[in-house]
């Protein structure tokens, strides 16, 4: 009986996970059919905007679980120090993923026409 409330536990911890997973891809995927009529540029700018995007949704949501993971185990055994100690150090490699993450994107070389609708579309999507 254990046995099946674990199982339990992990498809109610890892299913909304996974959906939220698929909305983002299929989301992806209406944008680029939404915009694929307005030619080519435009198709390229919303594929050069989201594939980065879902690199750093990808890697920062599975910092995300590891932080989780690690804060609960310390907080649950009352270890605030090394709970603390983890975000801290998160919160240090967030910082340099995120440099990169932007680094890797001004060295791309993406035409000015396709930059420029790509920059609009990023700030469109993003909220």
């Amino acid at each position: 009986m254990k046995e099946q409330s674990t199982y339990k536990e992990i498809l109610n911890l890892g299913v909304p996970s996974f959906l939220e997973t698929l909305f983002t891809t299929f989301a992806s995927i209406i944008d680029s059919k939404m915009v694929a009529a307005l030619g080519v540029n435009a198709i390229s700018a919303v594929s050069v905007t989201n594939q980065p995007r879902l690199f750093a949704f990808s890697l920062f949501f599975a910092v995300n679980t590891v932080t989780s993971s690690l804060v609960a185990r310390y907080y649950g055994k009352n270890d605030r120090d090394g709970a603390n100690r983890v975000f801290d150090h998160v919160f240090k490699i967030v910082a340099v993923l995120s440099v990169m993450l932007g680094l890797l994107l001004a060295v791309l070389g993406i035409v000015d026409d396709v930059h420029a609708r790509g920059d609009h579309f990023l700030q469109d999507a993003s909220g």
